[in-house]
């Protein structure tokens, strides 16, 4: 509606004229505001400036023809089918523009999921390293110290959790008791069945 108030201010600017402002670089607004349609997103809004846009020329054009009459006398062919032309390009480039739009918006969209999976990833990156630190913590730190003997323990997970425990404890009677499991599979399902037997024991 803009463009179209533009191009009736120059239909009655005298150094412009009515036929000239049907061809008039005033007329490059309608391509404007529908190229500045697409950053909405939305393939609706675009297609729809470029119907209001070619409505809103065809409308101009018609005004200059009826309303004055020396124009539309003097005026050739050329001149009508131009300015009906230029309708039918606005209309055409509303529905590009719509086209145009629309794939912007998938990208957008996909780049916000892909975005979106990333730092889902991160977090779950994030909390399996929390997890692992936690197991780890149950494992022994240091070995128990017994005459004549050197035990070590060492635990490395498939993944950044798992199944695997070993532990040792000073008996009251000065044995030393010796765990040693092993849940079936890998990852945080068998850790957390490992954290509940230690418990247990």
């Amino acid at each position: 509606l803009i463009s179209t108030i533009a191009v009736f201010l120059a239909i009655h600017t005298p150094s412009i004229g009515p036929v000239r402002a049907l061809t008039s670089p005033v007329v490059a607004i309608y391509f404007l505001f529908i190229i500045l349609s697409t950053l909405h997103l939305d393939t609706g809004l675009s297609r729809l400036a470029g119907v209001f846009s070619a409505v809103g020329y065809s409308l101009a054009a018609l005004y200059v023809f009826l309303d004055f009459p020396g124009t539309g006398a003097d005026a050739d062919a050329l001149v009508y089918v131009t300015s009906f032309s230029y309708a039918g390009l606005l209309l055409l480039a509303g529905f590009a523009a719509g086209s145009v739009a629309g794939q912007i918006q998938l990208h957008v969209l996909g780049a916000l999921r892909y975005g979106q999976s990333r730092a889902k990833l991160a977090q779950l990156h994030h909390d399996m390293e929390i997890a692992r630190s936690i197991q780890q913590g149950y494992l022994p730190k240091s070995g128990p110290r017994i005459d004549g003997f050197d035990i070590a323990g060492w635990n490395q997970p498939a993944d950044e959790t798992g199944g695997d425990y070993f532990d040792w404890q000073l008996l009251e009677d000065g044995r030393i008791a010796v765990s040693v499991a092993d849940v079936t599979g890998h990852g945080i399902g068998p850790a957390l069945c490992m954290a509940a037997c230690r418990a247990y024991a």
